[in-house]
């Protein structure tokens, strides 16, 4: 397994996370921090909370869950790489 920071133009999916109604009205954005493990073939396998609001936390863990990468490669083989992505969350 690999730790990578995955550039932009490998992401294939992404999936925008709906605003928490409870985190809209009580005025709550910031970001979440999610460690993902992305399988050999892009998708992701694991996603876990590193910080965020806890009312802003599940939206993003359920929208990184469904983002796919190109798969990527060591020496030609794939491989399954770790890395951390940011998901902003700003008021309307």
């Amino acid at each position: 397994m690999h730790i990578a920071s995955v550039p932009d133009s490998q992401l294939i999916q992404k999936v925008q996370p709906a605003y928490p109604p409870d985190a809209l009205d009580a005025r709550i954005q910031g970001v979440v921090r999610i460690q993902l493990t992305i399988g050999k073939d892009g998708h992701v396998e694991h996603a876990r909370l590193i910080s965020g609001h806890r009312l802003l936390a599940p939206a993003a863990l359920q929208a990184a869950r469904q983002r796919i990468y190109t798969p990527f490669q060591s020496k030609g083989q794939p491989v399954r790489v770790i890395t951390e992505i940011q998901i902003p969350f700003a008021l309307p």
